[in-house]
């Protein structure tokens, strides 16, 4: 990541998100729903989507995972991350003591988006990032 903030236009290859997806995926064995635009993407959104496929394998044991992305002219980015849980055992806990969203959520606001996170019923949690 560190040659990549190099970059002069702060953008990655979709292709190289791609690929980092797919294989924390198919390292933990989860099932992946993944749908990606072609072109560019800010190498912010791909900090958020390190940061939160680390912390699924951390912290959880999901039966499927679902990444999306997608640009729009009026709205800017938009990326939805899910992680459904088969069988909890209890509910979807918010604690953390890591800082890695925090940090990224004030990183997000500086460029005028922002991070929501947590629980959605009792079988899954969903990041979602807006950016301009």
């Amino acid at each position: 990541l560190d040659q990549l903030t190099e970059s002069s236009n702060n953008t990655v290859p979709c292709t190289l998100v791609r690929q980092r997806i797919e294989h924390v995926a198919t390292k933990h064995g989860w099932p992946l729903n993944l749908a990606l635009p072609t072109q560019q993407i800010p190498i912010l959104l791909l900090s958020v989507i390190d940061e939160a496929m680390a912390n699924i394998a951390k912290h959880a044991n999901p039966s499927e995972v679902s990444v999306c992305l997608c640009q729009s002219t009026e709205q800017g980015w938009y990326l939805r991350i899910c992680n459904q849980i088969a069988a909890p055992t209890a509910p979807i806990s918010v604690e953390t003591s890591g800082q890695g969203l925090k940090i990224l959520s004030q990183r997000l606001l500086s460029q005028g988006g922002r991070l929501l996170s947590g629980p959605v019923g009792h079988t899954t949690y969903q990041l979602e990032v807006w950016l301009p």
